[in-house]
């Protein structure tokens, strides 16, 4: 599971890095959910 956190209604992700031989660093990364505050849904398909 991926644990966040929203700040400035962005959803902020901690990743991890582990390189050999160097201590582990952890970078914030917004990620794009591409919602812009309307939902739209696909046109209804007929069911043939």
């Amino acid at each position: 599971m991926i644990h966040g956190r929203l700040i400035d209604r962005k959803a902020i992700v901690p990743v991890i890095f582990r390189l050999p031989q160097q201590p582990d660093f952890s970078l914030n990364f917004v990620v794009d959910t591409g919602f812009n505050g309307y939902l739209t849904l696909p046109p209804k398909q007929s069911v043939q």
